[in-house]
């Protein structure tokens, strides 16, 4: 165990993770409808792509800024 955390270093530095700011737990769900609610009226992907970004922009603004949307 002692060569435990060099050895998964490049792992854990390569692996992607959610962003982690203020937020985003509600930004996710509500992405999560998008994407649920865009499989269920067969919506073109770039349309739901584009809101799924536009939500994600917003809520990474918001957290610059200590804004939390609702």
């Amino acid at each position: 165990m002692g060569d435990f955390y060099r050895r998964t270093r490049s792992t854990i530095e390569a692996a992607w993770t959610r962003p982690r700011f203020a937020g985003f737990t509600s930004a996710q769900s509500a992405m999560s409808r998008v994407i649920r609610d865009g499989l269920r009226e067969h919506r073109a992907a770039a349309d739901v792509i584009a809101t799924l970004t536009r939500l994600q922009n917003a809520a990474a603004d918001a957290a610059a800024r200590e804004e939390i949307p609702s």
